[in-house]
């Protein structure tokens, strides 16, 4: 757009030169020429099809051309009535006849910028449409997507409760098959054996290597038995035959792998029975003949437990 205002700034001026200084032509009709030699530019095919730029250029060099004329007619005092077409487009006073004569110029573009006008404004109004339908479309598509990442997490939560129901109910048939046979062990409790577990070798500690040790199941025990009296293993008998004082395995512990603090183990008509407790991890490991499996304790069982290991004369805690 600026390169082709210079462009038109050249024509007009060119042609006013020249026309001024090789004719007896006023320097008034030299500009009126260059105007219309540079409305010819405008209809040239570097515009294309695009009328409201011509429009606006043509009336650009219309109002530069009589600003021109304009001013000589003033400088030298010859304004004539044909030149109030240029006076009327610097604002300078014209006749009636000559203002009706504008006045209907003016209603001649009238109707086509009107026309454009209205087609602008439907244009923006279409323009507002669409972006309000856009606007529409988004918030429409992120509804859907949180919808559907919605339903996907719940789908999830609800396959992890269900896993989770699932993997209850299968703990508690494991306990309900499990602890009848612990209970029917340690019914038949007799010369019941303690036995005092080896404590974790501990940074700063040192080791219990100065004590006699006997391995059982893989785990290190003092061989010596404990000294238990009898009371203390009646009241261990009710509580191992108490389902109140167990809960279903739940899994391994986060304190460090099953080290147990104490073995019991006595015989009856299945051959050797064994229950080691690990009271850190609240577990107990049964092994009973052939029978293998773990089950938690209550931590009021615990507290006996511990209760009974430091009635002991010879029990060293842990």
């Amino acid at each position: 757009m600026r390169t082709l205002s210079i462009r038109l700034a050249g024509h007009l001026i060119s042609e006013v030169e020249f026309h001024s200084s090789h004719s007896e032509t006023s320097r008034a009709e030299s500009s009126l020429f260059a105007a219309e030699a540079a409305m010819g530019t405008l209809t040239s095919s570097e515009f294309g099809g695009n009328k409201m730029r011509k429009l606006m250029w043509t009336l650009a060099v219309l109002m530069i051309g009589s600003l021109a004329i304009a001013q000589e007619k003033v400088d030298q005092e010859t304004v004539d009535e044909v030149d109030t077409f240029f006076f009327r487009s610097t604002f300078l006073e014209v006749t009636p006849k000559q203002h009706e004569g504008l006045t209907a110029l003016a209603r001649h573009f009238d109707e086509p910028l009107s026309q454009w006008r209205d087609e602008v404004n439907e244009l923006q109004n279409r323009q507002q449409i669409l972006g309000q339908m856009i606007q529409e479309l988004e918030r429409q598509y992120d509804q859907a997507v949180f919808q559907s990442l919605t339903e996907l997490q719940r789908k999830v939560i609800e396959a992890e409760e269900a896993d989770k129901w699932q993997a209850q109910q299968l703990r508690d048939l494991r306990f309900l098959h499990q602890f009848p046979i612990l209970a029917h062990a340690a019914a038949t409790m007799n010369d019941i054996r303690f036995f005092r577990g080896v404590p974790r070798e501990k940074k700063g500690q040192p080791a219990s290597v100065d004590q006699p040790q006997v391995e059982k199941q893989g785990y290190a025990f003092f061989s010596e038995p404990m000294n238990i009296n009898s009371s203390a293993i009646q009241s261990l008998k009710k509580n191992l035959v108490d389902y109140r004082q167990f809960e279903p395995y739940a899994g391994p512990k986060f304190c460090g792998s099953f080290h147990p603090d104490l073995c019991i183990e006595w015989d009856n008509d299945e051959g050797l029975q064994q229950v080691f407790f690990c009271l850190t991890c609240r577990e107990a490991l049964a092994v009973l003949g052939e029978t293998r499996f773990k089950i938690e304790l209550k931590y009021d069982l615990v507290k006996e437990i511990l209760k009974l290991i430091k009635s002991t004369a010879d029990a060293v805690g842990k």
